[in-house]
C-alpha cells in the first residue's frame, strides 16, 4: 500500500513555507512602502524645520545631507518589526503568531527609546537632535500595524506616496 504523503493527499507544513509570501509584493506595495515613506517624508520634513526654521527651510531641504541620514535611520527602525511581521507570515508555521511578534518587537523598541529619554537625557549631545524623532516613531508604529493587518493604503494613496518617498530618498543619497 502506497503511503498517502508520497500519493499527494497528505500536504506537510513545510512544504508550504516560501522565501516570500505568495501576496509579497502586494504586502510591499500597499502596506509597507507608503508608511516607510510617509516616515522618511515625514522626517526630513520635521528635521528641515527644525534645522533652518521657515526662513532657511528650502536650503535645509535641499543641501542639508545629515537630515537625509536621520530620516533613513528612522525608516529603518520603524521597519525592522514590519520586516519581522513579513517573515514570520511568509513560515506557515510561524504565520499565526506574526501579529504577536509584531506588537512585541514594537513595544520593545518604543521601551527602549522611551528608557534612553529618561537615562540620556536630550538637553545636549546627539540625542538632543533625536527629539522629534522618538515622538514621531510611536505612532508610526501603531500606523504601520494597522495598515499590515488590515487592507493596506489604497492604491490612489500609495503609489504617489511611495514614489514620492523613493525619490527622496534617491535625492538624499545623491546629496550624501
Amino acid at each position: 500500500m502506497e503511503d498517502e504523503f508520497e500519493r499527494g493527499q497528505l500536504h506537510s507544513p513545510i512544504s508550504e513555507d516560501r522565501l516570500l509570501p505568495k501576496d509579497f509584493f502586494d504586502v510591499l506595495l500597499n502596506r509597507y512602502l507608503p508608511v516607510v515613506s510617509l516616515t522618511f517624508i515625514g522626517t526630513v520634513i520635521a528635521y528641515a524645520l527644525k534645522n533652518g526654521g521657515t526662513e532657511r527651510f528650502i536650503t535645509q531641504f535641499m543641501q542639508n545631507k545629515n537630515i537625509y541620514w536621520l530620516a533613513l535611520y528612522g525608516a529603518i527602525w520603524v521597519s525592522i518589526p514590519a520586516v519581522i511581521w513579513l517573515l514570520m507570515k511568509s513560515n506557515s508555521l510561524l504565520s499565526n503568531h506574526a501579529d504577536l511578534w509584531y506588537k512585541v518587537t514594537a513595544g520593545m523598541m518604543a521601551a527602549t527609546l522611551l528608557l534612553s529619554l529618561i537615562l540620556f537625557p536630550m538637553e545636549s549631545g546627539l540625542l538632543a537632535k533625536a527629539q522629534n524623532f522618538i515622538v514621531a516613531v510611536l505612532p508610526v508604529h501603531v500606523l504601520m500595524y494597522i495598515y499590515f493587518v488590515k487592507e493596506g493604503m489604497p492604491v490612489m494613496f500609495g503609489v504617489p506616496l511611495s514614489c514620492a518617498g523613493v525619490v527622496l530618498f534617491c535625492y538624499g543619497m545623491f546629496i550624501v
